[in-house]
């Protein structure tokens, strides 16, 4: 899941002089690009050359007052007449009583492969296309405050995800569930509590047992809790 640079700026319909499209260019710019004061068409678009040909597994917007949001692909061989693919079709980013109060404006989108079209999804790409949209609110101005690209993950991050290895699995293939049922039942006859009911005191009552007592009490209890793990045909107390 690498990082795909954004490598320069094609072209792009409007921008803030203060808030510029180069800022998109800038991971951690505390300026967004918004469009011009004077642009009340609602749509901004921009064309983005990517550091190189990639898949895109992932893309998080960082909205900046616009309603909608989509992403299409291309590349940089291609005439300029070849209409590009459309990898993320149209988002919400706001809904239309948010981009009438103005409320809600800065929401963060993270996009995967499965919110992608497969025909984008499976291809390498350089060029990328973004379009916002703010149909309800034309007087405002409207953008994004950032725009991050990865890759699809590796072939060995594939397999840690799929096996869990890295994570807080207590369940792990070394430990089956019948090994941790043992573990459990040892716990529980090693336990102070238990060692005090069997050695006669339990509730608050003084119970008389002796050592022979004692041994049966303890081999029926081992018989029972072997014959309930029967079914999962493993002797929890080996």
């Amino acid at each position: 899941m690498a990082p795909v640079k954004i490598k320069h700026i094609v072209s792009y319909s409007s921008q803030d002089p203060k808030s510029s499209v180069e800022n998109l260019l800038v991971g951690d710019s505390a300026r967004p690009w918004l469009c011009s004061p004077q642009d009340q068409s609602g749509v901004l678009k921009v064309e983005l050359q990517l550091d190189w040909a990639t898949a895109i597994g992932y893309i998080d917007i960082g909205n900046c007052g616009s309603a909608f949001v989509q992403v299409d692909v291309g590349r940089s061989s291609w005439a300029q007449d070849q209409p590009y693919v459309t990898l993320l079709p149209t988002a919400t980013l706001m809904s239309p009583a948010e981009s009438r109060q103005g409320s809600n404006r800065t929401g963060v989108r993270m996009f995967k492969r499965a919110d992608f079209l497969s025909l984008g999804a499976d291809e390498r790409w350089d060029r990328v296309r973004v379009t916002c949209s703010q149909p309800f609110n034309r007087r405002a101005q409207f953008g994004l405050s950032f725009l991050r690209i990865r890759s699809p993950p590796s072939v060995d991050e594939q397999e840690v995800q799929a096996d869990g290895t890295g994570t807080d699995n207590p369940m792990s293939p070394e430990q089956p569930a019948s090994k941790n049922i043992g573990l459990q039942v040892q716990e529980w006859l090693s336990s102070p509590a238990v060692q005090r009911t069997v050695f006669g005191q339990k509730m608050g009552y003084e119970i008389s047992m002796g050592h022979t007592d004692v041994r049966m009490f303890l081999n029926l209890n081992v018989m029972l809790l072997q014959r309930k793990c029967l079914t999962c045909n493993y002797n929890c107390l080996e």
